[in-house]
């Protein structure tokens, strides 16, 4: 009588902690399932429209630093030209990738997958933005600049190698001069006293004009009257200068 109440409390407890194991191992299984998901974080982001207010945080840090301000005095930039610039660099896609990157290491480290949880960021991708944003900037300003008609040679020139001079300074030149006034038995000879410039230029950015030059003259030829042949010459000294801050 006695043994058969034990083997029924035995069974009974031994009943129990089956139980118990078979929850536990429910209960683990649904944590790794979820808590060490990268997904369940990253809905949570994603539904809140984190990665935008993160987005947005990371511009505005960057736009209050005292380097961004001293730049942006400089060029003339408001508020939002650089906002617009800088989001072009760095947009919202790329933070999010970087941040879902980030947490998928973190969870693979915790669930024993990895040695290490691999927080990194690649600069891939925003490096080579930076570059073609930068380019297609100097392009826009100096579109943008006056436009000066010089009826000489020597005049053409003179405006010609003051614009490469202030762009390979940093500065955004206050106008641009074109070939339209310039008889056109002149226009080379123009454009070959513009190439006395290199002379004063930084090594780099006067072996990258030299380089381009006869792309530039055949647009300055072909289109007397535009801005493109000054295009070619500003980003040709410029990409010398963005390839060194990249």
């Amino acid at each position: 009588m006695l043994a058969a109440f034990i083997r029924t409390l035995a069974c009974l407890f031994l009943a129990v902690v089956v139980c118990a194991g078979f929850l536990a191992f429910l209960t683990v299984s649904k944590l790794k399932s979820t808590v060490l998901e990268p997904s369940f974080y990253t809905k949570v982001l994603d539904e809140n429209d984190s990665y935008q207010t993160i987005h947005s945080g990371l511009l505005s840090e960057i736009e209050q630093m005292e380097e961004t301000e001293r730049l942006r005095n400089r060029l003339g930039m408001d508020s939002d030209e650089f906002n617009r610039l800088a989001g072009e660099v760095i947009p919202t896609s790329y933070v999010k990738t970087q941040i879902d990157g980030i947490i998928t290491g973190v969870m693979s480290y915790l669930r024993g997958e990895t040695e290490d949880p691999q927080l990194y960021v690649e600069l891939a991708q925003p490096i080579e933005r930076m570059r073609r944003v930068s380019l297609d900037y100097v392009d826009r300003r100096v579109e943008s600049v006056e436009q000066t008609h010089p009826t000489t040679a020597e005049e053409y020139a003179r405006q010609a190698r003051n614009l490469i001079d202030l762009i390979e300074g940093g500065d955004i030149p206050p106008s641009a001069p074109s070939l339209a006034n310039i008889p056109e038995p002149l226009l080379a000879v123009a454009l070959d006293q513009v190439l006395t410039v290199l002379s004063r230029l930084e090594p780099r950015a006067a072996a990258n004009l030299e380089a381009h030059w006869p792309q530039i003259s055949a647009a300055a030829l072909a289109q007397p009257e535009s801005t493109e042949a000054m295009k070619l010459a500003a980003r040709a000294v410029a990409s010398a200068h963005v390839d060194e801050a990249v």
